[in-house]
């Protein structure tokens, strides 16, 4: 939480407690055979850690409205396996931290009692969203088209839906397939009209069709379809959009003139690839017709050379951006997605542009993505030469962001292109020349999810060779070498990149997350993701390399590689919910009327004030008749492993009961371990006056450092060096600014903090930390736990500036436990702090759930043995 700063003093307490497919629908089988997996029993080796995924089981719309961004994912709730499709629904406010909902849209009238299939959003000139989405009417998947509309569209969280009687609202007539007639796209306006777009074929014929209405409920036919090609089969998920032909903004669906170029593109069932062209849309006519010379048709431009299918876009207004959606399926069989309890993930939301060529589009991870950006590390002018491979070490290789530019001194040792390549595809060369088969200028770049010993790696690499015209740059994903897995689909990927070469650089960027590589090649000419399932190279025994087997000597003329943290996504581990947070809002009961007004001015929803900004959930607050307090309960889950808990025998805890009242601001709640707690202190230290300048750390000697309780006051002279806030991060949860602004990152007012449950040599350690900013009108205080604090063995509950904010971590020290656990207080800024009086207690045990008979009130005897005993 970030708060305005005050008086030049900030007080913390802390205890540490005792307790040791949009749209892939018809082509897929349904699997009746595989329902429903417990959470449990969910493995996740090769579960992503910042991707976009559901709780478990099958994925496969998205819209921006009153400030959150909207998911709508086609999900199987009872396997992870294709069947029983309803509409999940996720929202954002920055698309990387997803909080789940219930589901928007599932099958519950006649028109759609057999299946809610894919569809589009579209938001209307009066603000109103409308879902447009294809109905199964029979078993013989039958498909028309249906909408609904938010039961109450002052709702950000757009939480239900409804489906009006009226429905549907496009039948198709006898000149259509009706089991080939879905994906109605997002709508556009123009002379007064809606159009939507419908995909479908005619025999092997690819059909959008193209239906106009004046009030978005009658649809009429045109006479013509927008566009079709033979011998493309099947067109799934059409998107149709307007894209600007100078800058990288993004349009609305509706703009048109000469200053704009509209894509068409299209899922193939045919091929499980999808392709796009470019060119003019004739409203009057209501036609488009591709540029000259662009390929329209299964062999056309990609949006992703690799595993990438039933893609979306949508114009984000917020951003100027449009951006693109696409989803992966798993490339294991059906038995095994039933294995790990879930299937499909949806890659990392990209923008999309025109590129200045005017002859492809350009795309690029959302800027939102850098927030996960942790540990970096980097090589500069490292020489590869042949058969050199280099590692990139101390980040977590299964996990991360690298951004890499290579060079060359010449192109002279390009290889020949063989003629007889120009009618293969890309992938087809990649086989032949691989990552491993020597060259000339290539094969370079990256071996990804690497086992130490090279058993596995997945290789993104660059080869560049010499036609008669001009150099051809391939971009290869070669799945081939990456798992020592059975029976597992493993193909290669490639695209050849349209790029200028005269810097004679070319630089790729590649997301790693367990089993998915996504890259960009060429600053977003080319996109390629892969699904990898590695036997060796899982968590931290993955590796990281770059390398070069071509004979031309390549430079890493820059790399720099990131450690990504996991966002807030869809908690699958204990929960089928996304954000497991509280939060609350204060406000007027009216009796009268039975209900309850939020004050004007409060967040009322999960981006609100919350009890407890951690772990903190399912709680409860009672009257105190005895003390006239309210008292309040909160419940801490585990957040290691499933089989770490039944390993242990017990699994959650509940948080030290807190009084709770109201701040006289009257702006939130207030709260403070009761203080009965005090009964369990036992040896206290003090310190007074402690100064601590950049870089120091004082350790705090003479207590149970793993079961204690702390209570410091923080002062300093000036609030001249706090850094400034910078404006971006207004958009940005105070967790957001945090993993930007780490405790280990050096700053001006701040970090300073306690390091709770430390190795004596630091390689663990806990830190609880302020950090003061300057904002434009006032100081911004971030209290981050990555101070009165109680610390007991696996949890830190900490209380910040007399109780205005809390935040309990669960942690587990492998190093740092029982008598080898220590306390410090610590500087990072370069403004000295005071430690103007820190007590820390060392706490004792107390009497906890001992059977009636053993009570000590009732048969007393030391209450060590009681313990010992249970």
């Amino acid at each position: 939480m970030v708060m305005p700063h005050t008086l030049p003093v900030l007080a913390l307490f802390a205890l540490l407690f005792v307790l040791s497919n949009n749209g892939a629908e018809a082509s897929h089988k349904i699997y009746s055979r595989y329902q429903t997996l417990s959470v449990e029993n969910v493995n996740q080796v090769h579960r992503t850690g910042y991707h976009f995924q559901p709780p478990r089981n099958w994925i496969n719309a998205p819209m921006y409205y009153k400030g959150l961004y909207h998911l709508f994912y086609q999900y199987n709730p009872e396997g992870a396996v294709w069947g029983n499709i309803v509409w999940a629904h996720s929202v954002s406010k920055d698309l990387i931290n997803w909080e789940s909902l219930e589901p928007a849209i599932y099958p519950s009238k006649w028109f759609d009692i057999y299946g809610c299939w894919s569809g589009s959003a579209t938001v209307l000139p009066n603000g109103e969203p409308v879902i447009l989405y294809t109905g199964i009417v029979d078993k013989n998947n039958r498909q028309i088209q249906n909408y609904a509309v938010p039961a109450n569209s002052s709702d950000p969280y757009l939480r239900e839906w409804v489906k009006p009687n009226d429905n549907p609202i496009v039948n198709p007539d006898a000149s259509v397939n009706g089991s080939a007639f879905r994906d109605p796209t997002t709508a556009w306006l123009a002379d007064g009209h809606w159009r939507i777009l419908i995909g479908s074929r005619r025999k092997h014929r690819g059909v959008a069709y193209l239906y106009r209405s004046k009030d978005f409920k009658k649809w009429v036919k045109a006479k013509h379809p927008l566009h079709s090609v033979q011998g493309t089969g099947m067109w799934e998920c059409p998107d149709f959009f307007p894209v600007s032909l100078s800058g990288e903004n993004g349009l609305d669906p509706s703009v048109m003139g000469q200053n704009v170029k509209h894509v068409l593109k299209v899922s193939l069932d045919m091929t499980r690839y999808e392709y796009y062209t470019m060119g003019t849309y004739n409203k009057k006519k209501d036609r488009y017709f591709p540029d000259e010379g662009l390929v329209d048709g299964w062999a056309g431009l990609r949006l992703d050379y690799g595993n990438f299918y039933a893609s979306k876009t949508f114009f984000d207004p917020s951003t100027n951006r449009r951006i693109l959606w696409g989803w992966a399926n798993e490339s294991d069989d059906p038995q095994k997605d039933k294995d790990k309890g879930w299937a499909g993930i949806q890659l990392i939301p990209r923008k999309v542009w025109l590129d200045p060529s005017g002859k492809q589009l350009l795309q690029w991870p959302v800027a939102e993505l850098e927030k996960l950006r942790g540990h970096n590390v980097q090589l500069r002018n490292q020489k590869l030469n042949q058969g050199n491979h280099v590692e990139v070490k101390v980040i977590t290789a299964a996990q991360a962001d690298v951004d890499v530019t290579f060079s060359f001194p010449s192109l002279d040792k390009a290889e020949p292109f063989d003629p007889k390549w120009a009618k293969l595809d890309a992938l087809d060369v990649c086989d032949q020349k691989g990552s491993k088969d020597p060259g000339g200028l290539g094969p370079f770049g990256l071996l990804t999810l690497a086992s130490e010993n090279l058993e596995e790696f997945t290789p993104i690499f660059f080869k560049v060779f010499k036609a008669a015209d001009k150099h051809k740059v391939l971009l290869c994903s070669d799945a081939r070498s990456s798992s020592l897995g059975k029976g597992l689909y493993k193909p290669s990927f490639a695209g050849f990149v349209d790029v200028d070469l005269t810097g004679k650089k070319l630089s790729l960027r590649s997301l790693i997350d367990h089993s998915v590589v996504e890259s960009f090649g060429a600053g977003g000419r080319i996109a390629i993701s892969s699904r990898v399932y590695p036997t060796i190279a899982v968590s931290e025994k993955a590796h990281l390399y770059v390398f070069n087997n071509g004979s031309e000597t390549i430079t890493v003329e820059n790399l720099n590689a990131w450690s990504m943290n996991t966002p807030v996504m869809n908690l699958f581990e204990n929960y089928d919910v996304g954000t497991i947070y509280e939060y609350y809002t204060m406000g007027t009961y009216n009796k009268k009327k039975d209900k309850y007004f939020p004050d004007e001015g409060l967040v009322d929803g999960w981006a609100g004030l919350r009890l407890d900004y951690e772990n903190f959930y399912a709680s409860k607050t009672f009257f105190d008749p005895s003390t006239n307090r309210r008292i309040l309960w909160g419940w801490a889950n585990e957040s290691d492993a499933v089989q770490q808990d039944t390993n242990k025998g017990w699994a959650g805890i509940l948080l030290i009961p807190r009084k709770v009242w109201l701040d006289p601001s009257g702006k939130q709640l207030l709260q403070w371990p009761v203080v009965e707690l005090e009964k369990l202190r036992g040896h206290n230290v003090q310190l007074s006056n402690q100064k601590l300048n950049q870089g120091d750390h004082v350790q705090v000697k003479g207590i149970t450092v793993a079961q204690a309780d702390v209570d410091v006051t923080f002062s300093f002279p000036s609030l001249d060096k706090a850094e400034p806030f910078d404006p971006k991060w207004a958009k940005l949860d105070a967790l957001d600014v945090c993993a930007q602004k780490g405790s280990k990152a050096p700053g001006g007012l701040g970090p300073f903090r306690l390091l709770i449950l430390a190795s004596e040599n630091l390689e663990e350690f806990t830190p609880i930390f302020f950090k003061v900013f300057k904002a434009a009108d006032k100081h911004k205080v971030l209290l981050c736990s990555d101070a009165r604090r109680f610390i007991d063995h696996s949890v830190v509950e900490s209380f910040g500036a007399g109780g205005r904010i809390a935040i309990s971590s669960r942690v587990y020290p492998t190093i740092a436990v029982s008598e080898k656990a220590h306390l410090y207080v610590f500087n990072n800024g370069n403004e000295t702090i005071i430690v103007e009086n820190l007590n820390a207690w060392s706490m004792n045990l107390l009497v906890m759930n001992v059977p009636i008979k053993d009570r000590v009130w009732e048969n007393p005897r030391n209450y060590k043995e009681i313990i010992k005993k249970m």
